[in-house]
């Protein structure tokens, strides 16, 4: 086969009839990776609020233990800020869930919303999440550093290590978003541009 051959049968593919689509079956396949990412959101709102619940009551204790000194107590704060904050907008996001009997139009409209939900706050991690968690403890740390030697180091560390922690934290969420969250919400896209037509 030529060069022009090819050419002929790549026209006639593009040119033929698009197979029927089956709305059941592709209705079906939207709402089941629809349940397997709000499990997977919902597993992860756990695990956050999980923890920065039951950081409270100890951060708490470290704050009474030192005695006066304010900067103790923004870090359990913080923590508070993030587990309220992710069940209020959790709470939020799912009064805006699509019913049992949507169209697969709607379906697929709810869940490209909530895909670009979870892509904005990931995006925006630093806010809601790494600085109420680390700026506390970066105010600590700065407010404790002494000028003998060793107190500098660990507190200098402290702060160190608080940066890498948020910007690991940063980047593996954005690394998230590419690898699973932009190509669902191009699926989706792909989706109801079809359905558009």
């Amino acid at each position: 086969m030529n060069f022009e051959d090819f050419q002929k049968v790549w026209r006639r593919q593009t040119d033929s009839p698009r197979a029927p689509l089956d709305a059941d079956a592709l209705l079906k396949d939207v709402r089941r990776k629809e349940q397997q990412f709000r499990r997977t959101l919902f597993f992860r709102d756990v695990i956050v609020a999980g923890i920065t619940f039951l950081l409270i009551p100890v951060l708490l204790y470290s704050g009474i233990r030192a005695h006066e000194v304010w900067p103790y107590y923004l870090l359990p704060l913080g923590c508070l800020f993030v587990g309220v904050f992710r069940m209020v907008d959790r709470q939020i996001q799912r009064r805006k869930q699509p019913s049992a009997n949507e169209t697969l139009k709607s379906c697929a409209e709810a869940s490209l919303a909530q895909v670009s939900h979870e892509i904005w706050l990931s995006k925006n991690i630093v806010w809601w999440i790494l600085l109420p968690i680390t700026a506390p403890e970066v105010i600590n740390s700065i407010r404790d550093m002494r000028h003998t030697p060793e107190r500098l180091a660990i507190d200098g560390g402290c702060v160190v290590f608080c940066v890498l922690v948020a910007w690991a934290a940063y980047h593996l969420t954005g690394s998230n978003v590419r690898k699973y969250l932009e190509p669902r919400r191009q699926e989706l896209e792909r989706l109801l541009s079809g359905l558009n037509q």
